[in-house]
């Protein structure tokens, strides 16, 4: 009799799970991003946010709070409500942060995994002022003035700081860093002439390159990048074995209902493979991805692991 009840109980509460999920969302969902307006997370949480609510009926306000490498928009996800209407966009910046300093959250217990969206290589842009046109220019012009130059970032702990530092190191420069709030606002920096160089990603510079007011010099992918076939890699440049790329990626709260999970991740699915989004994503620089959330999950585990010692040795 007591197994009967229980198998009743199990039924009645799998029921009320699956009409959870068939009614979310019923009100706002909110995603946070952990950087300002028009760098590359802002452009991926606008573009979904935009197509969502033909799905869920219901509106995908877009947050801005930018600041500490995404850590305060992760950190409001983190101590927030487990009920999926809200959700931080993050950057692999969500790997490297923990190597670097305390963070107020665990990043892998502390969330429920919900989609890596997309990736983008990031490019090697100098301001037009500088004299040199490719990397081997580049890193003699830099020999030659030590201390010299400065590049921008969209933090000390996003993966455009690291794609920066991991040149520093094996170029043998002497370079200074100043971090920014944003992709965008470091191109800002580099546009102004505040600094001389970064590595950003496409859809953050993409503009300006074809404006002629920021001069490319190389991707930091393994290989050459089809959508821009002309633009040479670091590493065939001298620099062999250097690769650094950016990726996007959505979380909700650790405690956030499994079938609330796959609802949304099933969702943003559809959304970032109609046509019309898919083609303005590639168009930007993007490289589409959308896992499942255990894959994203490893994602996450096996980047801790490997910016870990990339960490270590910016400090060695």
């Amino acid at each position: 009799m007591m197994s009967l009840l229980r198998v009743a109980a199990a039924a009645v509460l799998l029921a009320a799970a699956s009409a959870g999920s068939a009614e979310f969302p019923d009100r706002p969902v909110r995603m946070i991003v952990g950087f300002g307006a028009g760098g590359g997370s802002d452009l991926i949480a606008r573009l979904i946010a935009k197509d969502l609510p033909a799905l869920w009926g219901q509106p995908v306000p877009v947050e801005n709070r930018p600041g500490a490498d995404g850590m305060i928009a992760a950190s409001a996800i983190a101590g927030g409500p487990a009920d999926g209407y809200n959700l931080a966009v993050i950057t692999n910046g969500h790997t490297i942060s923990p190597s670097q300093r305390s963070v107020p959250y665990d990043p892998v217990e502390s969330f429920a995994p919900v989609i890596l969206v997309a990736s983008t290589p990031n490019f090697l842009v100098v301001h037009p002022s500088l004299p040199v046109y490719n990397v081997k220019q580049l890193i003699a012009l830099a020999k030659a003035r030590p201390g010299a130059l400065s590049f921008g970032s969209s933090g000390g702990g996003t993966s455009a700081y690291f794609a920066s530092e991991m040149f520093r190191q094996m170029a043998g420069l002497d370079m200074v860093h100043v971090p920014y709030k944003g992709s965008a606002q470091a191109a800002i920096g580099l546009l102004s002439g505040e600094v001389q160089l970064m590595f950003g990603a496409l859809s953050t510079i993409h503009a300006h390159i074809k404006s002629g007011r920021l001069r490319v010099l190389a991707i930091s992918s393994p290989q050459r990048w089809a959508q821009e076939p002309n633009v040479p890699t670091v590493a065939e440049n001298g620099l062999k074995g250097f690769q650094a790329a950016s990726w996007y990626g959505i979380l909700s709260h650790a405690k956030t209902p499994p079938e609330i999970v796959r609802k949304i991740n099933a969702d943003i699915v559809k959304v970032v493979h109609a046509p019309a989004l898919n083609q303005s994503l590639k168009s930007q620089g993007f490289d589409v991805i959308a896992n499942t959330p255990e894959e994203f999950r490893e994602v996450i585990k096996s980047d801790l692991v490997r910016w870990a010692a990339v960490v270590k040795n910016a400090r060695n």
